[in-house]
């Protein structure tokens, strides 16, 4: 649950609550829960929300532009748009959603909508990289947008493993720091870095793919 308590940039309550097994009351968790209801997922502590919430200025993950752009189902940009919801309205450029065609379009929404939160100007792992996985409704070029140019071909910063020099290693995701981190549930290794205990096999693949079609550095 995400409550607005104030004006400031800040002012956020954020915290989960656990049902009980009668599924009658829902109780906070503010230190969090692990196995819940005899299942493997974990509820992360009150004080971790921050670590992926920080990214969006509203605090709601999922609610940007890109991802609301374009037609699915739910409520859609265009619908609040038109029912004057929204206090500034985006351009009609911004309603185009992620760009580029086929496994590049896929894979950029795909790191968007789960890794962007925190790999952006504002979010948490910021002070560690300067890494953008964040697309902005303002860049309709691939390989000019800071996604593109903060990870392809980008040596590593802060992370260090030995076999990985690159974050992506264009054409070779075996040697994409990127993708091996997507793919390790150890500690000090996997990305996200909490809040999971399996790895998305679906889009490590989807990841994995546009990296092997990028032209291969020298």
């Amino acid at each position: 649950m995400i409550v607005r308590t104030g004006l400031g940039d800040m002012d956020y309550f954020m915290a989960s609550y656990v049902w009980d097994e009668q599924e009658q009351d829902a109780v906070l968790a503010v230190e969090g829960a692990t196995n819940v209801r005899g299942t493997d997922h974990d509820v992360p502590k009150a004080k971790d929300c921050w670590s992926c919430h920080q990214g969006d200025k509203g605090r709601v993950l999922g609610f940007s532009a890109i991802q609301l752009a374009g037609e699915g189902v739910g409520q859609r940009l265009t619908q609040l748009v038109s029912q004057r919801l929204l206090s500034h309205a985006p351009t009609q450029a911004a309603m185009g959603g992620i760009i580029g065609e086929g496994v590049v379009k896929q894979a950029l929404g795909y790191l968007h909508g789960n890794c962007g939160h925190c790999h952006s100007n504002i979010g948490v792992a910021r002070p560690d990289t300067d890494m953008v996985l964040r697309m902005a409704v303002s860049e309709r070029d691939v390989q000019q947008s800071a996604l593109y140019t903060t990870s392809v071909g980008k040596a590593l910063f802060k992370y260090r493993r030995a076999g990985f020099t690159l974050r992506v290693d264009p054409g070779h995701p075996e040697t994409s720091a990127l993708l091996y981190r997507m793919n390790s549930r150890e500690r000090l290794d996997m990305m996200p870095p909490l809040g999971t205990e399996h790895v998305d096999e679906a889009g490590a693949a989807l990841v994995a793919k546009w990296i092997a079609s990028l032209p291969a550095g020298p």
